[in-house]
């Protein structure tokens, strides 16, 4: 028995077959179904590097956390413990006692000057920053830390109001939201290019937010399975990506690689069969974490029928197994 699982809460837990891992666990003893299957596996023949998640407990608070096998493993080769969300602080002192003598690596000469002068930023750098993107800072300020939110507003969209954004957004290339709808919503764009997946966040982003209310009205926003309000999505009982495709075939109209292949008639054709093929076949609001669970579940490339199957599974308790502390894995 390998050393770890002494004091791993769990005995077993539940995986899915895979082709990589397929006659490793053959080898072991389990029967193989088909790809996909879940089956139960001892925490003691899981690989060094497994990512199915395992019940282990809090060294610091005693609090129980579901975390992937590997990370376990790895995280315990510097200090042997496990620690939640809210005591991994402590964990990290204790490592950085071991490793570098200080409780905290800012307290080391080298890293207290490269911090000093990363965090100061002169106004003027940070007004040229804006400026290139066509934003006006909406402060007089002249020091900035790296997640500070600057207030600003947008040149060409100023009806977007004040808006906020950190230093480092502005450096990693984002900014006005509006901005950002500009660059993907057609083929006047400099910047849109790029393929199928462009043309899926365009017409998501800009033709269902009407599907979505009907849908979510027929539920009167609430959760399909829970009853509840609050934190809902809109599950597609077939899927997107499905729709997207047929609409493509039926219109006959190739997928083309980039988005301004296609000419302006042919992107307001397949919106409107998108559209029209949504509105036959409402979605389904679901609490964010039980749509998550669901996909979990079943992947993307699903049925009514498996939502159907999913809805009593869930109210007959099955997936209770998946829950630690309240929330689903």
């Amino acid at each position: 028995m390998r050393e770890e699982s002494k004091i791993i809460i769990s005995k077993t837990t539940i995986v899915k077959w895979g082709s990589r891992e397929k006659q490793y666990y053959v080898n072991l003893g389990y029967k193989f179904t088909k790809t996909g299957d879940l089956f139960e596996v001892k925490i003691d023949h899981l690989k060094f590097n497994s990512h199915a998640k395992i019940l282990v407990k809090c060294d610091y608070c005693g609090e129980l956390l579901r975390k992937t096998y590997s990370k376990v493993t790895f995280g315990r080769e510097v200090v042997p413990k496990d620690a939640c969300k809210f005591c991994r602080f402590i964990k990290a002192k204790e490592i950085n006692y071991i490793k570098y003598g200080v409780d905290n690596t800012s307290k080391l000469k080298e890293n207290r000057i490269k911090i000093s002068s990363s965090l100061k930023t002169p106004f003027e750098t940070v007004v040229k920053l804006f400026n290139e993107k066509n934003l006006t800072v909406s402060c007089d300020e002249f020091y900035w830390k790296t997640h500070d939110k600057l207030k600003y507003f947008c040149n060409i969209h100023p009806n977007e109001g004040i808006q906020e954004i950190t230093l480092r957004g502005i450096k990693e290339n984002t900014g006005c939201r509006a901005c950002w709808l500009d660059r993907i919503s057609g083929k006047n764009s400099v910047h849109w290019r790029g393929g199928i997946s462009e043309l899926i966040l365009y017409i998501r982003s800009r033709t269902l937010n009407e599907w979505k209310k009907k849908s979510l009205d027929v539920y009167s926003f609430k959760c399909a399975i829970t009853n509840e309000y609050g934190n809902l999505e809109v599950h597609h009982l077939y899927p997107f990506h499905k729709i997207f495709r047929e609409s493509h075939e039926e219109l006959k109209i190739p997928i083309k690689l980039k988005l301004n292949d296609y000419t302006d008639k042919e992107v307001q054709d397949i919106k409107q069969l998108i559209l029209q093929k949504h509105n036959a076949l409402l979605g389904v609001p679901l609490k964010k974490e039980i749509h998550s669970l669901f996909h979990q579940v079943y992947g993307y490339d699903v049925t009514p029928e498996q939502f159907y199957l999913f809805k009593q599974n869930y109210e007959n308790n099955l997936y209770d197994y998946l829950v630690v502390n309240n929330k689903y894995i």
